[in-house]
């Protein structure tokens, strides 16, 4: 999800935060939100919700789903995704 990758690193910057000051404020090792922004590893469902929560913007807009306004963006690969980016997606769709 290099999306979500760019917007994590673009968020934290913009804000004027290091790595271990976004890390402390949501309990995980600033290793972990490392990889999360050089897209090595992907967060949980639930550590989306605590980014979004954290940066005050939605899931989608962090997984390139809605753009900063709230417009819903046209998701060109769709066809081609694998069934647990699908899975992914249902669960945040119901959330």
């Amino acid at each position: 999800m290099q999306k979500l990758a760019e917007k994590l690193k673009e968020l934290r910057k913009s804000a004027g935060f290091n790595q271990t000051i976004v890390a402390n404020a949501l309990g995980i090792n600033y290793f972990t939100l490392g990889k999360w922004e050089q897209g090595r590893a992907e967060p949980s469902a639930d550590d989306l919700v605590k980014l979004a929560d954290y940066f005050d913007v939605t899931v989608d807009f962090l997984l390139g789903r809605e753009d900063e306004t709230g417009a819903r963006v046209q998701i060109a690969s769709a066809p081609t995704m694998t069934t647990e980016e699908k899975d992914l997606l249902r669960y945040f769709r119901s959330m």
